[in-house]
């Protein structure tokens, strides 16, 4: 039987809460230390980094609150945010010197040190827009195959 990630996820404005984002660290950590899925042949397995995980779950949080999603389904949902699929778009944030290879990363989460990352304080449209912007799209996102134009600046 495949192992699969289930963290039981239905939005909420809260979804990101204390306890929440405790529930998801937990749950993301357990999968990868009971999973065949994250371990690799030399018996050096995928670890877990507090960085990373705190990043991806910010980026697809904002996402939710910042796109309004009308078939509220994933499909959808990765359709308008397709800045999702892009596994380095954390390099748009952070160094790849401090997300990859600093130690402290894996254990706490550091702050990026190229440019912060996209706040609900100033509103969702405003910051998508400017969110959205900086991206160059590809014209397919996980496999969707729908293009998505380019904002023009």
């Amino acid at each position: 039987m495949p192992q699969v990630l289930d963290l039981n996820l239905t939005y909420s404005p809260t979804l990101v809460t204390r306890k929440g984002l405790q529930r998801i660290f937990s749950s993301i950590r357990s999968f990868i230390e009971n999973s065949s899925r994250t371990k690799r042949g030399t018996g050096n397995g995928t670890t877990f980094h507090e960085t990373m995980t705190y990043f991806w779950v910010h980026m697809v949080h904002f996402a939710i609150v910042a796109t309004k999603n009308p078939t509220g389904d994933f499909r959808t949902f990765l359709l308008l945010n397709p800045q999702l699929c892009n596994g380095g778009m954390f390099l748009h944030y952070y160094s790849k010197k401090l997300m990859l290879h600093t130690p402290e990363a894996r254990v706490k989460v550091l702050l990026p040190d190229k440019r912060p990352l996209p706040s609900l304080i100033s509103g969702p449209g405003k910051v998508r827009a400017r969110f959205i912007s900086s991206w160059s799209l590809p014209t397919s996102c996980c496999g969707l195959n729908r293009r998505r134009p380019r904002p023009h600046r």
